[in-house]
């Protein structure tokens, strides 16, 4: 007989190992109750969702990498892979991250392509999931596509020069993420990817928040700028 300590017994049989025993009534309210809250701890634990997109912030990984060929190719960050599907530059780099949210670490990703759905994607274990990522797009279109799903499944960036959170609202049954250029290309930064088999409430931007290609350039000038004041002393 299967092993429950929830399962009705009558009143003279005691629940132990999995087998009935003789034994004192006891009460069988009071068993469940035992049961439940010791089972309770074990809930209380699970977490209630699970980012199943390996490296989502682009912290592992540095450089920059390009092709112009048909198919796959490297990317210069850990976990995802590069992929063309026109024959046009593409091009990939690290860049430092710019979006001003608690969860953002210290890199994004910047894409560039003059062709039409080419960048990079992932592949973890199917279900049914949702999706989401921060898109800052200085031209064209950014898409965040679940791929090969029932239907599939495609989110639009939809404005140019801010912070935007692109997501699928519905689930998509599916076991790969592509971010990938729109019609026509695009140029844009990525970060804080987001696949979870729970519904997506994005954080909020702060007021005033700067365009990643100022921050950018401030930074690298400043960077110039202290290199030079060292070769004068030197």
């Amino acid at each position: 007989m299967q092993s429950s300590a929830l399962q009705e017994y009558p009143n003279d049989w005691v629940v132990h190992s999995g087998n009935r025993h003789s034994g004192n009534k006891i009460d069988k309210n009071a068993m469940k109750t035992l049961s439940l809250c010791s089972l309770l701890p074990l809930f209380m634990a699970l977490p209630l969702a699970a980012n199943v997109i390996a490296n989502p912030g682009f912290e592992s990984g540095s450089g920059s990498t390009s092709s112009s060929a048909l198919g796959n190719f490297s990317a210069p960050v850990t976990s995802w892979g590069a992929w063309n599907n026109a024959p046009v530059l593409t091009s990939l780099e690290v860049l430092p991250s710019t979006l001003p949210l608690p969860d953002a670490g210290a890199q994004m990703l910047h894409i560039s392509s003059t062709g039409e759905a080419n960048g990079i994607y992932q592949i973890f274990s199917s279900g049914s999931l949702y999706a989401g990522a921060w898109f800052f797009v200085n031209s064209g279109l950014a898409n965040l596509w679940m791929v090969d799903g029932p239907g599939g499944g495609r989110a639009p960036s939809s404005t140019h020069g801010q912070w935007e959170y692109v997501q699928l609202g519905i689930p998509i049954s599916t076991g790969e993420l592509a971010i990938y250029t729109g019609a026509g290309g695009g140029d844009f930064f990525v970060d804080l990817v987001t696949v979870e088999a729970s519904p997506l409430t994005p954080e909020s931007l702060p007021a005033g928040t700067p365009e990643p290609a100022t921050l950018y350039l401030t930074a690298l000038g400043a960077i110039t700028a202290f290199a030079a004041s060292r070769r004068k002393r030197a």
